[in-house]
């Protein structure tokens, strides 16, 4: 997958941009190089308080046609 961005903010300006206080925000930086499989911070609403919070999921595609995710080595 060629799905690679750069996200050049950190962790307290994009918590300020979107207006997310109160909780922890997960510790992350800068990154230039942003491809597939990495874990990225995404802003969601919260099911338990209704509003927004920044956690870290998985970025890339999974395909319609995979029945369950390949384990993926993150030792190099």
């Amino acid at each position: 997958m060629c799905g690679r961005y750069v996200r050049r903010s950190d962790k307290q300006r994009i918590a300020e941009h979107f207006h997310i206080h109160g909780r922890s925000v997960p510790d992350f930086g800068e990154s230039y190089n942003v491809a597939s499989q990495t874990f990225q911070p995404v802003i969601r609403l919260s099911r338990d308080t209704g509003e927004r919070e920044i956690v870290l999921m998985r970025w890339g595609l999974i395909p319609f046609w995979i029945l369950s995710l390949p384990k993926i080595s993150t030792s190099f």
